[in-house]
């Protein structure tokens, strides 16, 4: 037993310290993608991730399209072909 002690010690230590590690905020906020909106006019309504304010996921009309990827970030066009996101209209 006194041969393994260290070892065991050592293995003790080192859940007991990870057990009481943070989360860094930067972290858990990459986690979550952001989309790139547009109406469905083809209007920009802004990059979040989460639904444009109005609509939701749940109902069946079209309010907004959401895209991960467009052709130019600093002046974002609907790009033509499948949203990866639609939000429902309530």
């Amino acid at each position: 037993m006194k041969k393994y002690f260290l070892g065991i010690f050592a293995a003790v230590l080192a859940v007991g310290m990870s057990a009481f590690t943070v989360i860094h905020q930067k972290q858990a906020e990459a986690t979550q993608q952001e989309y790139y909106w547009f109406d469905l006019n083809g209007g920009y309504e802004g990059r979040s991730a989460s639904v444009p304010t109005g609509c939701d996921l749940t109902h069946t009309r079209d309010c907004a399209y959401g895209y991960i990827n467009v052709d130019d970030p600093n002046n974002p066009t609907q790009p033509s072909g499948q949203a990866d996101l639609t939000a429902k209209k309530q």
